[in-house]
């Protein structure tokens, strides 16, 4: 059974796929602080934009397919 930083690493790659050239998908926060309230992945955007994708990869995923208009 792969580490859980192994699976993290795994998910990000693929989300990092998916959101593509639209910018960075930023390691899976474990809890909020005061930029990223929320736990959960985020994006930084080309502009600079930072973006919370959600929670859970899946719900990343959904938000990664609405950025790309689909």
């Amino acid at each position: 059974m792969p580490y859980a930083t192994e699976v993290s690493r795994s998910l990000r790659t693929q989300l990092q796929n998916m959101l593509g050239e639209l910018g960075t998908v930023l390691p899976h926060q474990k809890r909020g602080t005061v930029d990223r309230p929320a736990r959960g992945w985020y994006a930084e955007l080309v502009d600079g934009k930072i973006v919370f994708l959600g929670d859970h990869s899946l719900i990343a995923g959904i938000e990664i397919s609405k950025l790309h208009g689909a």
